[in-house]
């Protein structure tokens, strides 16, 4: 038997059941066994005392019996939006790019067949409080007034809109040297000491 790569972790050890903030550091999306469709997260949790964080491996179901760990993974990362209810029906929408890099806290527990960490339960961050399915999204802001010209420090007045609104402002003459091609040598004038 031959053997050779450079992701092998080591056994956990024994890292006890808690807690722990987790970062999604990958996210892909998938098709169960079953022909579901999935996310599958890779957490690095954060155990406190240990040096590394542990990966642990958990997946996001699209099946009805597995909905509530995707609304608490949405509200566990801060994005309740993601994950809508209203009466008996939950709908939303999750992308494996929406879940890359999201932080938040979870229960894990070890798994007693194989001893790693597995996530129990994604935590509601402090202070968050479930609106009720029937409320209605919040108005908009009111537009915001311009200040009377008589008041100090307004700066300078805003740029008049381009013509294309997702076009960049025109920001004038670039403050760098022009470009040369390559292998031409730096004329004196430009090198920076």
């Amino acid at each position: 038997m031959q053997f050779n790569t450079s992701n092998y972790q080591p056994p956990q050890g024994s890292v006890p059941a808690g807690n722990y903030d987790f970062q999604v550091v990958s996210a892909e999306e998938a098709t169960s066994q079953s022909g579901n469709e999935m996310i599958k997260l890779t957490l690095a949790v954060f155990v406190p005392g240990r040096q590394e964080p542990v990966t642990v491996y958990d997946y996001l179901v699209a099946t009805e019996k597995a909905l509530f760990k995707i609304e608490q993974f949405a509200v566990g990362v801060g994005h309740p939006e993601w994950f809508q209810v209203n009466g008996t029906q939950a709908q939303g929408s999750l992308t494996a790019q929406m879940c890359f890099q999201m932080r938040g806290k979870a229960k894990f527990i070890c798994d007693k067949d194989t001893g790693y960490l597995r996530c129990a339960q994604y935590i509601k961050p402090e202070g968050y409080t479930e609106q009720p399915a029937s409320m209605a999204p919040p108005a908009p802001a009111p537009a915001a007034t311009p200040l009377p010209a008589n008041v100090p420090f307004q700066g300078a007045p805003a740029p008049a809109p381009a013509a294309d609104p997702h076009a960049a402002p025109a920001m004038g003459p670039s403050p760098l040297p022009p470009t040369r091609e390559p292998g031409q040598p730096i004329p004196e004038d430009q090198i920076p000491f």
